[in-house]
């Protein structure tokens, strides 16, 4: 029997077995995971994608928190090395076509763990992006948002003093990651996804740029609420969006294949794949012949010209 830990034994107590986090769960439909059976004392967690479906519709605890503990504890994953070193989860990657021309404002650009590591030409279009719109940043620092599982070892005081060190000399906060957002935010951080500090400025993208382009949107787990922001701008910027139901990319669990082939139908017929998430661009971009991706502020980039970050790509778009 796993020794629970006092602040998820008491979110786990609130449950009354109503199994609509079951119902709502992605893994669960393709033999993953079951919220519900975790949340009273069972062992079907294997297959969580950390998704949050769970915790959107229960109205009383919070299994997602539950749901990405118990994968901490069970799954043998220690915190990395190079987070106490470098404050990052992941080691950093290079910039395959020079580094992004910071110039510094009260706007800070923060990567994530996953653009630093192997995807920083993601930072380089985000960099170029808000170049257009006239507003040049500096770079976020400070590292890891301490979302990913092996941090759920720690206890949420542990995670929030973490953050608020982290957040310390730094005003506003643009992210490329839904999760990095929400985390900085829940500790108190003026941050917020690049993909609304966008939208705020639709009249300012440029207009036109991806005619003949034809899109499927995929936000990513956090930001399906407002896919409707991701449709204003792609359509600002000249593509042709279609209607799709968004779902998750599976990431690298147990259910990812069954998830990804899901997506890959659903959109079929697609030139590109828009997501506002480095992880689904991560998975997207390496499944083997899938549906070109770009993430929502490279898009923004290449519609203004700066097409760079393109030939980075495993799959490559093509842009008419």
């Amino acid at each position: 029997m796993m020794d629970i830990r006092k602040d998820i034994r008491e979110l786990m107590d609130l449950c009354i077995g109503c199994g609509r986090c079951t119902e709502a769960c992605p893994s669960n439909a393709h033999g993953g995971c079951d919220p519900m059976d975790v949340m009273l004392g069972g062992d079907s967690w294997e297959g969580c994608i950390g998704c949050g479906s769970c915790t959107d519709v229960c109205g009383v605890t919070d299994p997602k928190k539950v749901m990405m503990y118990t994968t901490a504890v069970r799954t043998p994953v220690p915190i990395p090395g190079c987070f106490r070193e470098t404050g990052y989860n992941l080691p950093a990657g290079e910039y395959p076509y020079g580094e992004p021309e910071y110039r510094g404002s009260g706007l800070s650009l923060m990567p994530g763990c996953i653009v630093n590591a192997g995807y920083r030409y993601l930072e380089n279009a985000a960099v170029s992006a808000l170049g257009h719109l006239g507003m040049p940043v500096s770079r976020y620092e400070s590292g890891c948002c301490v979302y990913p599982v092996p941090y759920r070892v720690m206890t949420e005081g542990e995670r929030d003093g973490l953050k608020k060190d982290m957040l310390k000399g730094y005003g506003r906060i643009v992210t490329l990651c839904g999760g990095c957002s929400h985390e900085l935010t829940e500790s108190g951080g003026d941050a917020e996804h690049i993909v609304w500090l966008l939208h705020r400025n639709l009249d300012r993208l440029p207009d036109g740029g991806l005619e003949g382009l034809k899109v499927a949107i995929q936000p990513g787990c956090r930001m399906r609420p407002i896919i409707r922001m991701y449709r204003e701008i792609c359509e600002r910027l000249g593509a042709e969006v279609m209607d799709i139901e968004p779902g998750c990319c599976g990431k690298g669990t147990k259910v990812r294949d069954a998830l990804m082939s899901e997506r890959q139908k659903s959109m079929d017929g697609a030139d590109a794949v828009i997501v506002g998430c480095p992880a689904c661009f991560m998975w997207y971009d390496t499944w083997e012949g899938g549906i070109p991706v770009m993430h929502i502020a490279e898009a923004v980039a290449v519609a203004a010209g700066d097409r760079r970050s393109l030939g980075c790509h495993r799959i490559v778009p093509e842009i008419p």
